[in-house]
C-alpha cells in the first residue's frame, strides 16, 4: 500500500504489518504507540515520523524492515534503517517511495534452472511476482556470448503470487548450451534474468567408411565434433599408431602406411568417448 501524503494514527490504535506486507508512506507518519512489522514485513516513511507522547513502542519480528529518511541515520532504540540502504536492498520500492522516475523490474524471479534429461534439456523458472508485464523470452547460446531466442512465453495479467513456467528444448546442440532468460515489460522495457549452462550429449554413433577399406583413406562422421574433440587409431595390440584433433563433423584420413589388420577408431572429448571398428585390406 502507498499513502501519498501525511498518515496519522490515534494514541489507542495498533498498527500491524504481516509477512509480506508493505506500507510506503510518501510524507509524515505520526505513528501508533503499538507498532509491529512482521518477519518479511516492510515499513517505508519517506519523511519524518514521530511517536506520540514520549512512549516508542515499535516491535519488529525477526528481519522485518523499517526505513525512515529521518536523518539518514539508524536508531536503536525503535529499529529504524537507513533510508539510503533501501535503494541496495529494494531498488523498486525506493523508486515508489521517492517518486524517482526509476522504473521498477516487471518480475521477482525465485530461480532459473536448467536439467539435461534423455529428451533434451529441461529449463524451469518461478517468479514470486509479475506486474505490468508482458512475456518471457529463453535465449541459448553455444559459447555464452551470442544469443538467439528459442520460445516465447506470454503471460496474463499481474500476479502476486508465486507462477512455475518450464519449457523443453527437444533439440539442444551438442555440448555445451547456454540459456538466458529475458523478462519482457508491456512497454518494452527488457531485463536479462539470469544464465544458466547445461551439457547435451545426443551425438549418434561415431561413422567410420569404406570399413572394410583398402583405398587407403577412411571417411570419418561424428555430430559431436568441436574444438577440444580427438581422433586416435589403435592396432590390435592397442598400440596407438595415429592421432589428431577433429574439430569438425567430417573428417578424411589417410591410412597409407598402416599395415593390413583389424583396427580401434576411437573419438573423444570432454564429454563422451565413441569408439569403432576399423578393418584394412
Amino acid at each position: 500500500m502507498v499513502i501519498e501524503g501525511n498518515l496519522t494514527f490515534s494514541n489507542h490504535t495498533e498498527l500491524s504489518i504481516g509477512p509480506k506486507g508493505i506500507l510506503i508512506v510518501r510524507g509524515t507518519f505520526a505513528a501508533s504507540p503499538h507498532l509491529d512489522v512482521a518477519s518479511g514485513g516492510i515499513l517505508i516513511i519517506n519523511g519524518s515520523i514521530t511517536w506520540p507522547g514520549n512512549e516508542k513502542q515499535g516491535s519488529f519480528e525477526n528481519d522485518g524492515e523499517f526505513y525512515s529518511r529521518v536523518n539518514d541515520t539508524k536508531y536503536s532504540d525503535d529499529g529504524r534503517q537507513n533510508f539510503n540502504q533501501l535503494l541496495a536492498t529494494h531498488p523498486d520500492l525506493w523508486a515508489i517511495a521517492t517518486g524517482s522516475g526509476i522504473t521498477p523490474l516487471p518480475v521477482e524471479l525465485l530461480y532459473f534452472r536448467s536439467t539435461t534429461i534423455p529428451q533434451g534439456i529441461q529449463l524451469d523458472w518461478a517468479s514470486a511476482k509479475e506486474w505490468d508485464f508482458s512475456h518471457y523470452i529463453l535465449e541459448r547460446s553455444g559459447n555464452g556470448k551470442d544469443f538467439s531466442p528459442i520460445h516465447t512465453l506470454y503471460v496474463t495479467g499481474d500476479s502476486q503470487s508465486t507462477k512455475t513456467y518450464s519449457y523443453l528444448d527437444r533439440q539442444p546442440p551438442y555440448g555445451a548450451n547456454y540459456y538466458r532468460l529475458k523478462a519482457t515489460d508491456i512497454d518494452g522495457t527488457v531485463a536479462f534474468k539470469g544464465m544458466v549452462l547445461a551439457y547435451s550429449g545426443t551425438t549418434g554413433a561415431l561413422d567410420v567408411s569404406p570399413n572394410p577399406s583398402s583405398s587407403g583413406k577412411i571417411q570419418l562422421g561424428y555430430a559431436g565434433a568441436a574444438e577440444g574433440t580427438w581422433i586416435t587409431i589403435l592396432n590390435s595390440t592397442g598400440a596407438e599408431v595415429l592421432r589428431l584433433e577433429m574439430p569438425v563433423n567430417e573428417l578424411t584420413i589417410s591410412t597409407t602406411g598402416l599395415p593390413k589388420g583389424l583396427y580401434i577408431v576411437k573419438v573423444w572429448n570432454q564429454f563422451e568417448v565413441k569408439q569403432s571398428r576399423l578393418l584394412l585390406q
